[in-house]
């Protein structure tokens, strides 16, 4: 079945190796990779089409920051000093997309609190769905909706017949532990993290830190205080 197999081709990135089969090629924390000192972490968005078929069935994306890739999948959020998520022979591309006083390690503190290890879902929270908060956390941009929208319409025939759970004799069936999962929920913490006057990141500093807080040193450099001008969602 036509379908069957965009279903399958659809998957694989992230349930196949290395994204999914984390044993061989293991990397370490993403705390322990390098950081470059300059002013800012250059980002850059990798996507690949799925099926080779130039993006009519998907796409496959993640994000380098300073050349190290952070990509979502079941295990959670991984992270090499290479890029290994994309299939080889998958006509991957590498798009810049600009500076970020943000590093990798303070993108993983703030988006592992939402993209814990198992709350993987095909279709509700996937790695574009990581790959959308973390352009937004580091460069205040989006992941255009080309890259998206093969998800929102495989969810929307998901919710209304079961299509997919039938086409796929039960190969796909919603996580209940992505049930919880709210993009536009997200991308709000991150907006108003960084609307944090400098009187407020003062306050902030001595509460209690609840995970969903980012890091002091990405808000001391992204504040109004620092920053001219804000891009709005």
């Amino acid at each position: 079945m036509v379908l069957l197999d965009w279903v399958n081709e659809l998957m694989a990135p992230c349930f196949d190796a290395p994204c999914f089969d984390f044993q061989q090629g293991k990397t370490p924390r993403c705390a322990a990779l390098r950081t470059l000192r300059t002013p800012g972490h250059e980002v850059e968005l990798a996507v690949s089409p799925l099926a080779g078929m130039r993006g009519f069935a998907g796409y496959h994306t993640s994000i380098l920051v300073a050349g190290e890739e952070y990509f979502f999948c079941p295990t959670g959020i991984n992270c090499s000093p290479n890029v290994i998520s994309h299939q080889s022979g998958a006509n991957m591309q590498r798009i810049y997309i600009g500076l970020s006083q943000a590093s990798g390690s303070e993108l993983l503190e703030f988006l592992e609190h939402h993209f814990r290890p198992g709350s993987y879902d095909l279709l509700r929270k996937n790695c574009n769905s990581f790959t959308d908060c973390a352009m937004y956390f580091l460069c205040e941009q989006r992941l255009g909706l080309r890259y998206r929208t093969v998800e929102k319409l495989a969810w929307a025939a998901d919710d209304n017949v079961g299509l997919l759970q039938g086409i796929t004799n039960g190969d796909y069936r919603p996580n209940p532990r992505a049930d919880e999962f709210e993009l536009q929920a997200v991308l709000a913490e991150i907006e108003l993290a960084r609307d944090y006057s400098s009187s407020e990141l003062s306050e902030a500093a001595t509460e209690e830190d609840d995970g969903t807080r980012l890091p002091e040193s990405w808000l001391a450099a992204n504040s109004p205080v620092y920053m001219q001008g804000n891009v709005s969602m």
